[in-house]
């Protein structure tokens, strides 16, 4: 019969696949088949958890919180990540497996319930990011050992770089910058005088805290179209504006200036003279006051009122547990705290060489220059001092081969 997903969802897997597997075998005494029973309970699960053994058992591993946000975050990943055409090819291939035992475990698993999926069709963004993924994960999957040991890794990482790039990208509006994103090794010493401290998760953290005014804003901008389509991102909507004749721009702005209007008169929570603070406050803004582009002081100040009213109506619980998710995910996976200078980004000897296995792929081994450039190009940005420690590291489990003296020279080896 077919599994549902249900409270005892777990139970009622292990209980369904040892029947099955019985059913399948010939052994004959009772204390046989209790013994059976354990022998495939200790192999195949952990407090009641299947191992992921093989892709096709993928889909019946189950959260460990079954919150609905935690729902619709699989969601997310699954549109944005594993959506691609080749990713989906692999998804649906059968596995062959060789060791009779898996193979009798991975047949008496229960056909899984039919379930109509949600497409909540979410727009890509960095897409040379998405690319890079694919090309990670299909290396990963030609690698079964190293597919099945780290393709969780390789999910929350790149979902950890995804969030964060957006997060960094929507607070700069209009005009793009370039943010480094910088890790500290996890045994190291650090101070706050550090580019992996000040570059790392207090400058993530503080762009965090807004992002679901931002999430409510680009929601809100983007039902104006511009040939029946939506525009997308702050710096999507100013090199549209930028690519309209003077009419068409001003007849934008218009329509933007007409939806804070809207927004403003449905807030009811605020009074008049709260609505006057919040225009006080615009107004006295020091990065509104520098903005010269049209399009961008526009939607600025949507965002700035959207943010406003948040922080001060009874809304501010949604707009803080909005950020609350993802820190909580930053927290248990990417993130140390170092006593009294707080917590950083981490990353930690395991998650460092797996990541410097999918920037060396196939190759034999690869210039040090050329892995920093491949971490980076995955997120990962470390300092001086992060890589004399990586370096040490390297040379100590012996990764590293010197043609000379020469930091151009050094070479690291690939990881078997």
């Amino acid at each position: 019969k077919s599994l549902k997903r249900s409270d005892n969802y777990q139970i009622e897997l292990k209980k369904q696949l040892l029947e099955k597997a019985l059913s399948r075998t010939n052994i004959g005494t009772k204390f046989e088949q209790q013994k059976f029973e354990q022998f495939i309970t200790d192999m195949f699960f952990e407090e009641n958890n299947l191992f992921c053994f093989a892709p096709s058992t993928l889909p019946y591993l189950s959260f460990k919180n079954e919150h609905a946000t935690v729902k619709q975050i699989s969601s997310f990943i699954y549109e944005i990540f594993l959506s691609n055409p080749e990713i989906q090819k692999h998804l649906r291939a059968d596995d062959e497996q060789d060791n009779i035992l898996y193979k009798l475990v991975r047949d008496s698993l229960p056909p899984l319930e039919d379930k109509q999926v949600t497409h909540y069709k979410y727009v890509q963004w960095h897409k040379e990011l998405i690319d890079l993924f694919i090309k990670d994960y299909l290396y990963l999957q030609s690698k079964q050992g190293s597919f099945l040991k780290h393709i969780d890794s390789l999910i929350k990482h790149y979902y950890f770089i995804y969030i964060s790039k957006i997060a960094l990208s929507c607070d700069d509006f209009c005009t793009p910058k370039k943010h480094e994103l910088y890790f500290l090794m996890e045994t190291e010493i650090v101070s706050k005088n550090r580019d992996g401290y000040l570059r790392g998760w207090i400058m993530l953290e503080k762009r965090l805290s807004t992002i679901f005014s931002h999430a409510n804003c680009l929601e809100l901008l983007n039902y104006i179209k511009i040939d029946g389509n939506p525009m997308g991102s702050y710096q999507d909507f100013r090199i549209s504006w930028e690519q309209l004749n003077k009419d068409e721009q001003s007849n934008l702005i218009s329509k933007i200036k007409e939806l804070e209007s809207f927004y403003s008169s449905i807030i009811t929570k605020l009074s008049v003279t709260e609505w006057d603070k919040c225009n006080q406050d615009l107004e006295s803004n020091h990065r509104y006051q520098k903005m010269q582009s049209p399009i961008e002081r526009v939607i600025f100040r949507f965002w700035f009122i959207v943010n406003y009213q948040f922080l001060h109506t009874q809304r501010h619980k949604p707009y803080k547990d909005y950020s609350l998710w993802f820190i909580e995910f930053c927290k248990a996976n990417f993130i140390k705290r170092r006593g009294r200078i707080g917590h950083t980004l981490k990353i930690d000897q395991e998650h460092l060489l797996f990541l410097t296995k999918l920037c060396i792929g196939n190759q034999s081994k690869i210039r040090l220059k050329i892995l920093w450039e491949e971490l980076q190009k995955r997120g990962v940005y470390f300092d001086e001092s992060s890589k004399m420690e990586i370096v040490k590291l390297f040379e100590k489990i012996n990764l590293i081969q010197k043609k000379s003296d020469s930091g151009d020279a050094q070479y690291v080896r690939t990881i078997l």
